[in-house]
């Protein structure tokens, strides 16, 4: 299939699953939004956010997600078409080597506060010790369904490689403890990745065990109604790699964890079988290939003000 984009912000994947899903027309509408420059109204307030989510492949073509952290102007329009990441995947992620001039990358900054974020995917333009340079080739807002509202309390630096507070665990499926942090989570983040069109970051949010734990190495992952175009599920009918991440974003026992997972992802379209979870029109199937549980890897602290009005919820 071809990947060109002369005459529309859409790729071939993207394509498919709006007509699949009968939205081509209103995905045309909504992808007037697309564009490839940072708008001058979207400079301060980036430079406000204090996280973001990374999508990236490693040196093994395994797609991860990761999260980027740090105080507020981490996040920096140096020009329409460049933005400046102050900050690098932490020690032990699978993307903390990853990044290298010319490699896709899609980032998605999020403010879980107000309930926005924006994405912008594009490639990386240079590399040093503090962060990276990302040339953009799609920006766009998204809209605030399932973002859970939370508010900052601050935050706890993550321990040191080798730590005695750091504990960090990679295998091939998830264990028990693993699964039950899945099962409990509200949040995640996405990462897919299209050879011709580049990567792609997404959040992904709903009641706590909106995604389904149904084996060691197997996730369900409800497709909820969005904005239309498709960019993850679009990316995932032409290449099926994927990467999941979800982190300890409030106190307790779990805060600052980030468990992270790498594998390869389906679509079943079959409306008999989303209809059995509230809200879904199509389920995502993971099998999961390499995850990675890290200890006080994630250093935000936050409270939930409110989960999102948009969540669907069990009848």
């Amino acid at each position: 299939m071809s990947t060109a984009r002369a005459t529309s912000p859409f790729h071939d994947g993207e394509r498919f699953v709006q007509e699949r899903a009968g939205l081509r027309a209103e995905a045309d509408k909504v992808g007037r939004i697309i564009g490839v420059e940072i708008p001058d109204g979207a400079n301060a307030w980036l430079a406000q956010r204090e996280l973001a989510a990374l999508a990236a492949a490693d040196g093994e073509r395994r797609v991860w997600c990761s999260l980027l952290a740090h105080d507020p102007g981490f996040l920096v329009a140096e020009d329409a078409g460049t933005l400046r990441v102050a900050a690098r995947p932490g020690a032990g992620d699978p993307l903390e080597d990853a990044l290298e001039p010319g490699a896709a990358v899609g980032l998605v900054a999020i403010d879980l506060a107000t309930r926005r974020r924006m994405r912008l995917n594009g490639v990386v333009a240079s590399v040093d010790e503090a962060g990276f340079r990302l040339r953009t080739r799609e920006v766009y807002g998204n809209c605030p369904k399932y973002i859970q509202a939370r508010e900052r309390l601050g935050f706890v630096p993550a321990a040191p490689p080798g730590g005695a507070s750091r504990t960090s665990a990679a295998s091939s499926s998830l264990d028990a403890d693993a699964a039950h942090f899945v099962a409990a989570a509200d949040t995640a983040f996405v990462a897919t990745l299209h050879p011709g069109a580049g990567a792609d970051a997404s959040h992904r949010g709903g009641e706590p065990g909106f995604v389904r734990v149904v084996a060691p190495d197997r996730l369900e992952i409800p497709d909820y109604d969005g904005n239309r175009m498709f960019n993850t599920l679009g990316n995932l009918a032409v290449d099926p790699r994927i990467g999941l991440v979800f982190a300890g974003l409030d106190e307790g026992p779990d805060a600052g964890r980030v468990l992270q997972l790498s594998g390869t992802a389906t679509i079943d379209f079959d409306p008999a079988r989303a209809a059995r979870t509230p809200g879904a029109q199509r389920i995502l199937e993971m099998r999961i290939e390499r995850v990675v549980d890290r200890r006080a890897a994630f250093a935000p602290r936050y409270w939930l003000r409110e989960r999102s009005p948009f969540n669907p919820r069990a009848t």
